[in-house]
């Protein structure tokens, strides 16, 4: 029989995961898909979010190429954002563009599938504002 994590684990890692991401949006941009998620995370105090154009995104990519930052993609773990994913990631080769995985691939560890549910698994574990977390 497989062990649980200790539930403070779970929240430990996600504090640990948003603080690694405020301190990486100080360097590089973060896109999202939709504005709920460029909420969420601006609310968290995460910098440089960048709402993805869903009508022009070469325009939004090109504005990511022509920054030369590194870019943090963060789409939902759902099969929609799991198709945008891989279109983007493409796109970010064919535009030279550099991108950093490793905060969407942590959320393939916890029981959050959105960006938007992580305000609301947080106020669930911790009945604080969001900047008492931090």
């Amino acid at each position: 029989m497989p062990r649980k994590n200790p539930p403070d684990f779970e929240l430990d890692k996600f504090k640990n995961w948003l603080n690694n991401l405020r301190k990486a949006s100080q360097k590089e941009i973060v896109l999202v898909d939709c504005k709920s998620d460029k909420d969420e995370l601006e609310s968290f105090a995460v910098e440089n979010v960048i709402l993805l154009d869903k009508e022009s995104p070469y325009k939004t990519l090109d504005h990511i190429a022509g920054s030369g930052k590194k870019c943090i993609l963060l789409t939902d773990l759902n099969p929609r954002g799991r198709k945008l994913t891989q279109q983007l990631e493409a796109k970010f080769e064919d535009k030279g563009i550099k991108f950093n995985p490793r905060f969407r691939k942590l959320l393939f560890t916890t029981k959050i599938r959105t960006i938007s549910a992580l305000g609301r698994y947080l106020h669930r574990e911790i009945p604080t504002r969001r900047k008492d977390i931090f």
